[in-house]
């Protein structure tokens, strides 16, 4: 089956607007029935390196998505506010007064389009007014503080930065250079020393077994809010499809374990700037936050857990 490659976590783009695919009205049935025929042993099996195996699976995946998966169109407006019906309603009468207003050019309907401002303005205000005292009168004090943090915090970008010259950096791509340079400054690389430890048991961890069923289990047990890892596998995806995607996964592990070997995607992150106290224009109050493959933290999740299932059993750690 040649199947074309493409990126689950892109779509299409036209001129006037962006389209990305809805995994959440994903038609799941179809996508499984055709998973089920697919033979993984030869997608999986035929290949000479562990990123053509990766690459194959991936096949299979955008392949079903561009089927099964539909489009939708997305806004960017990230500031948009979310106000009642009547409220709304007074911002397109106020909108469509501007249009009449431009059209025709009279001081009638200028008049009327500052009336119609002044009435949303009220309203607005109004509606902000009677909403933050129910917050105030809830005695919630969580809910208050969510309240607050939002009139303080941006999450939409990393404001103004300061180098080390002192000058001040505005442009999004000066200021991940910079941040960039600050965490590679820091990071701690490994030195390839395996210190000397004094053996306390005779039993020894030979081996990794990767099973489908255990495979299943993590993928079940995904957050679909999960962010999405450079190869944009969504774990909605994964979660909803856990028993089709369980054995070519727990082959795919199985071959890179057996290879010391990962798919290069894998040793890719997205690195997210997170701010902690101070001067928010010292590189030095942020910490990165690395968002790596799915797949990849479901394998790293099953050493896990028969590493430390080792370390119990044999009292070399203790709960």
């Amino acid at each position: 089956m040649q199947l074309p490659i493409s990126n689950c976590d892109e779509a299409q783009t036209t001129d006037n607007c962006d389209y990305v695919y809805d995994f959440e009205n994903t038609d799941f049935e179809s996508f499984r029935s055709f998973l089920n025929p697919v033979c993984w042993s030869d997608v999986m099996t035929c290949n000479n390196s562990i990123n053509e195996c990766w690459d194959n699976f991936m096949s299979v995946i955008n392949y079903g998505v561009s089927m099964f998966t539909p489009l939708k169109k997305v806004s960017f407006s990230h500031n948009k506010k979310k106000y009642p019906l009547y409220i709304r309603q007074l911002l397109r009468k106020k909108s469509a007064a501007w249009r009449r207003y431009k059209c025709f050019n009279t001081k009638e309907l200028k008049s009327k389009y500052h009336a119609m401002r002044k009435k949303c303005s009220v309203a607005v205000d109004d509606y902000i007014r009677r909403k933050e005292d129910h917050i105030i009168n809830s005695d919630n004090l969580g809910l208050f503080y969510k309240h607050v943090n939002k009139k303080l915090v941006s999450k939409t970008s990393i404001g103004v930065l300061k180098d080390s010259t002192g000058s001040y950096v505005y442009r999004d791509d000066m200021k991940a250079e910079l941040l960039n340079d600050y965490f590679t400054s820091v990071f701690s690389s490994d030195n390839n020393n395996t210190p000397d430890i004094n053996r306390r048991c005779s039993t020894e961890i030979s081996d990794i077994v990767f099973t489908p069923n255990a495979v299943e289990q993590k993928l079940r047990k995904l957050k679909v809010t999960s962010s999405v890892g450079p190869d944009g596998l969504q774990a909605l995806l994964l979660k909803n499809l856990a028993h089709e995607f369980a054995w070519p996964l727990c082959v795919l592990f199985a071959i890179s374990f057996d290879l010391s070997s990962l798919p290069d995607i894998w040793r890719v992150a997205l690195f997210s700037p997170i701010f902690k106290k101070g001067l928010s224009s010292d590189i030095c109050n942020y910490r990165p936050i690395s968002l790596t493959c799915i797949a990849c933290r479901v394998m790293e999740s099953i050493i896990r857990d028969q590493l430390m299932s080792y370390l119990l059993n044999n009292q070399l750690i203790t709960n």
